[in-house]
């Protein structure tokens, strides 16, 4: 049982950010800097240019979004109905987010819903707590700095198994000067290390290639800190369980890699012994079974016969524990969720490889222990 649960525990940390269909090509934009004391760190932060600049200039590049949750309590308001939103749940996005990721818009166009100043898109239970009963396109809302956002999508909320995780989007254009009601310089220009950047290559692109020419580019755009910052890319599917040693990187949920490592070793620990013992007891029972093996081989009984009864005994005993095992586990994953502040799900063992692998177990097992009588 406890194998088992490390086993759901693995498989729900394993399944972060991979529904996204074109994951395997999204990448963020990582930096190593260089502090005062010559110690180096691993950063998450760029600046609000270096997408659109990249995709510009790096043939390789094919699409961006910057991603930048605010960093502080939002408060929208509709008439009389005002939600606060806590921090980092409120997210601008350049349009091309619903491009690049595959949350589902349930209302409104992907292609265009965040591309223009003061859009917002919304969440179905944000936009019903602000609206009620009422359509929420067209309708404005007011957020950052009173500033009137007109709703053009909803999106379904994130999947548990994602470490992006929304309230609200909103469109990055909003903050651009001279295009934008908030006139944020400092989240649109070459030096200000704010911002989270995603970039999604094209198929076939050499990582190696935009990999060697990003030092050269920072030299260009931000000779003054040519020396300091070393920009890498950072696949996006590593990001939840390998990005805990990377900081500001503006995540809801991270996992550790670490863990994962115990976790295999605990299961695979467990396992082994609960093996190693039935396979044990089996073997001291085979000694006491002699003179009724004597008895049936006088009788008649053949060495086939034999052995299909002891490997059929060996197969109904495993699958019976198996079963068991399955059972306390449906009773103790409420707990542990309760204990480890996890969501996991029962449904995680009904995935083929699970079952394919725990059906060779079982094999395996019961043929051995039979094996040994």
């Amino acid at each position: 049982m406890v194998s088992l649960l490390a086993l759901i525990f693995l498989l729900d940390e394993k399944s972060f950010d991979q529904f996204h269909s074109k994951g395997d090509r999204i990448y963020r934009l990582n930096k190593v800097r260089v502090d005062d004391t010559g110690k180096s760190v691993l950063n998450a932060e760029s600046s609000g240019l270096y997408g659109p600049g990249m995709k510009e200039a790096f043939p390789e590049v094919e699409n961006f979004s910057r991603y930048m949750p605010w960093f502080d309590e939002v408060v929208l308001s509709y008439e009389d109905t005002n939600v606060a939103l806590k921090e980092q749940r409120s997210v601008f996005v350049d349009n091309s987010f619903f491009e690049m990721f595959d949350f589902e818009i349930i209302q409104g166009n992907k292609s265009n819903v965040l591309s223009r100043p003061s859009t917002i898109v919304l969440t179905p239970a944000l936009a019903n707590t602000l609206f009620k009963n009422e359509d929420p396109i067209g309708k404005k809302v007011v957020g950052i700095n009173s500033v009137e956002f007109e709703v053009t999508g909803i999106v379904k909320e994130a999947p548990r198994h994602s470490h992006i995780q929304y309230d609200a989007l909103m469109s990055y254009s909003t903050t651009t000067p001279q295009l934008g009601p908030l006139d944020y310089e400092w989240m649109n220009n070459w030096n200000t290390q704010g911002i989270t950047t995603y970039l999604q290559l094209h198929p076939g692109a050499n990582l190696l290639d935009v990999r060697e020419k990003l030092k050269p580019f920072t030299s260009l755009h931000i000779p003054s800190r040519a020396n300091d910052y070393l920009f890498y890319l950072q696949p996006f599917r590593e990001l939840y369980l390998q990005a805990n040693e990377v900081m500001f990187h503006k995540m809801a949920k991270t996992g550790n890699q670490r863990y994962i490592i115990f976790f295999e070793l605990i299961a695979l620990f467990i396992l082994a012994i609960a093996c190693i013992n039935y396979i044990n007891i089996s073997t001291s029972k085979a000694s006491k079974r002699g003179r009724e093996v004597g008895m049936r081989k006088s009788l008649g009984a053949h060495k086939i016969q034999l052995v299909k009864q002891f490997l059929g005994e060996s197969l109904v005993t495993t699958v019976c524990a198996a079963c068991l095992a399955a059972v306390l586990l449906y009773f103790t994953i409420p707990w542990f969720n309760s204990l480890a502040g996890k969501e996991l799900n029962y449904a995680l063992l009904l995935r083929y490889e699970v079952l394919l692998a725990f059906v060779v177990l079982i094999l395996l097992v019961s043929t051995i222990a039979g094996a040994m009588q």
